[in-house]
């Protein structure tokens, strides 16, 4: 059953008439009700009814434990019945009912694009979505190796991957910070933007819990932005100058004066 629907309902009834005049009452009561509830607290038969099913539909309740669970749903006589023979009847009956985790493993990344500037940082965060067991492993590693070099606050190796972060039973919810750092060209311009994919994938092998095995890996597009101005062609459109008047001395054809050579300036 997933958390938070309800199961097919079930049908109760008694199996014997009750006295003329009198009636039966039953309780019903989850044994848990933080993993499932019952839509009736008790049922009342009477001579008249007792052949009428109930039904009393349980519900599972939402949580964020990825475990599936049994609960006992009791059922009693209430000291108001009237008839002797039920209240001599066994106290307690309870019915199991199993409640099936609808949950799937997942994390969440805190963006799903991110610019960088070369030869800075940048960062995002990752969580998982629901409660582990168990530790759970994930490798972060960049596809561009030499581009967009990945550490955490957490174990940082050497090769791929480049960063692990592990969540635990009690740090799952506490987002975990990744920076991304872009390596300095050393002045040498590109007309292009690199754009390397940053990966999280479950790490099997390190992850302790089975259910987070085959979770969903996250990627992060990171853009490689150049900080050499040069890079994208910015100023080849625009003159460097416009017209510069340089006085030239012309002995030949006048000396007693200068002669203005203009010369026009722009970039390459």
């Amino acid at each position: 059953m997933p958390c938070g629907s309800a199961l097919e309902p079930g049908d109760a009834r008694i199996l014997e008439r009750p006295l003329p005049d009198s009636t039966v009452v039953v309780d019903v009561a989850s044994a848990n009700v933080a993993e499932a509830t019952v839509d009736k607290a008790q049922l009342t038969f009477t001579p008249a009814n007792w052949r009428t099913r109930q039904t009393v539909t349980v519900t599972g309740v939402d949580d964020t434990v990825m475990t599936n669970d049994v609960v006992n749903i009791n059922l009693s006589i209430n000291g108001a019945t009237t008839d002797p023979d039920y209240n001599a009847a066994a106290p307690v009956a309870a019915l199991p009912v199993t409640i099936r985790n609808a949950d799937r493993a997942s994390q969440t990344a805190s963006a799903t694009t991110l610019t960088v500037i070369e030869g800075r940082t940048n960062t995002f965060t990752l969580v998982l979505d629901v409660q582990p067991a168990n530790d759970v492993v994930i490798d972060v590693t960049s596809s561009i190796v030499t581009e967009g070099v990945v550490s955490s606050a957490g174990a940082t190796v050497p090769g791929p991957p480049a960063a692990q972060l592990t969540f635990t039973n009690g740090n799952w919810t506490v987002p975990q910070t990744i920076t991304i750092t872009s390596a300095n060209d050393d002045g040498v311009p590109t007309t292009r933007h690199r754009k390397p994919n940053i990966t999280c994938k479950v790490n099997r092998l390190a992850t302790l819990d089975p259910l987070f095995g085959s979770m969903a890996q996250r990627r992060v597009r990171v853009t490689i932005q150049e900080d050499d101005p040069t890079a994208n062609n910015d100023f080849a459109a625009t003159p460097l100058a416009s017209i510069v008047n340089i006085p030239v001395q012309n002995n030949d054809s006048d000396p007693n004066g200068d002669v203005l050579a203009t010369l026009n300036l722009s970039a390459v």
